[in-house]
């Protein structure tokens, strides 16, 4: 009898160990195969970039599937067991399910992915809040105001993204992602904005302003290129056009240049009203609602869009009121190679954009078709390209 059961602990013991070598044998295997798309793609993305795009977007699309299929429980577990092991209890459960083929085949199910660009799989992290696995947080006080940023980080010359009203710096993860090979990217929240503090007033151009300079300073970046949309056009401009910063380039995207009568008729308008309601949603709904209006743009990008919306304080829509920074005078004491771009239905038009480059010789237009004022989020490759080839020249 003894030694029966010793023959099954013994048998019991062998399929145990060989499980584990088939686990972590798909683990390498799947890793290598994660780690050859990656290489494939970065060389594809040279000579073929539409083909690359449909590539990944099937990737994404399989690694996402296969996580669903194993279970988002297995995350949960693991997160269980994380936590216990902080607090100095056992996590027995959790070392039990990760010695199992299917948590390995789970773990190289994320490394596929991760390795693609998306990481859909952990739910330790809070949604959309770290869009890049490699990318850092941090935070810079200027006068009791607290200002979130996200970081790519390296040796490399820097540029600040600057989101428009009711953004994050997070919603530049699309463009954030084609420059960070090159580029030392950073994209704050502005003050009332995603997981900036909200004072009680000051968000006036002039206070935007001086938020971005303080940034700077303190992260000591050296003659960055600002490049900001909508509200954040508008702020990058008042910096550069007093010489603050010292920045190095300049990148409009449909900046919020507007004639006095037309800022009297939005400062009018239900946008702070709509935004009321918008703040009591659920962010599935204000994703089906988006999803509905603006079919082309990435899942993605309108889940990053309805959480940044969701964190835009209602004090923030004080930037609407008038009278903003006269933009002609603005663009005149520019003194920066500038690039404007703008779509085809844009708040800046093309009559505009052509009477600035009269005021201003180092002001260059790009028009991207196809895109209105959310041309970040219509057209991100196509402005990816552009600023990219824009960002090149500058070095």
């Amino acid at each position: 009898m003894k030694a029966d059961h010793a023959e099954h602990a013994a048998g019991a013991e062998a399929r145990l160990h060989a499980d584990q070598r088939l686990g972590e044998r798909e683990v390498m295997e799947r890793r290598e195969r994660a780690h050859e798309v990656v290489r494939a793609g970065r060389q594809l993305a040279r000579h073929d970039v539409g083909a690359r795009k449909r590539e990944v977007v099937d990737a994404r699309g399989r690694g996402a599937r296969a996580i669903d299929d194993v279970g988002v429980s297995i995350d949960r577990v693991d997160v269980i067991g994380a936590r216990r092991q902080r607090a100095g209890e056992p996590a027995s459960a959790t070392a039990d399910l990760q010695r199992t083929p299917a948590w390995a085949r789970h773990r190289a199910q994320q490394d596929v992915v991760v390795a693609c660009g998306v990481h859909a799989g952990i739910n330790a992290l809070p949604e959309a809040a770290i869009p890049s696995l490699a990318w850092s947080h941090g935070v810079c006080d200027r006068d009791g105001v607290r200002l979130h940023y996200l970081r790519t980080g390296g040796a490399r010359p820097p540029v600040v993204l600057l989101h428009g009203l009711m953004g994050s710096g997070a919603c530049w993860t699309p463009l954030a992602r084609a420059l960070e090979g090159d580029f030392d990217v950073v994209m704050p929240d502005a003050r009332g904005h995603g997981e900036s503090s909200a004072p009680d007033h000051g968000y006036g151009y002039d206070d935007h302003a001086r938020d971005v300079v303080g940034l700077i300073g303190d992260l000591q970046l050296a003659r960055p290129v600002l490049l900001g949309h909508s509200m954040g056009g508008m702020t990058a401009a008042v910096v550069a056009s007093r010489g603050a910063a010292r920045p190095r380039g300049l990148v409009l995207v449909d900046p919020t240049f507007l004639e006095p009568e037309r800022q009297r008729e939005v400062h009018a308008s239900d946008v702070a009203a709509q935004h009321r309601v918008a703040l009591a949603s659920p962010k599935a709904e204000l994703v089906a609602q988006a999803r509905a209006r603006h079919p082309r743009r990435s899942l993605e990008i309108i889940e990053l869009q309805a959480e940044a919306r969701l964190k835009t304080r209602l004090a923030a829509f004080d930037v609407l009121a008038p009278p903003n920074p006269d933009y002609r005078d603005v663009v005149r004491a520019i003194d920066v190679p500038s690039l404007l771009v703008i779509g085809d239905r844009p708040v800046v038009t093309l009559a505009m954009a052509t009477e600035l480059r009269g005021l201003n010789p180092r002001v260059r237009v790009a028009q991207i078709e196809d895109a209105g004022h959310g041309l970040p989020f219509e057209q991100p490759d196509r402005l990816a390209e552009v600023v990219g080839s824009f960002l090149r020249e500058l070095r």
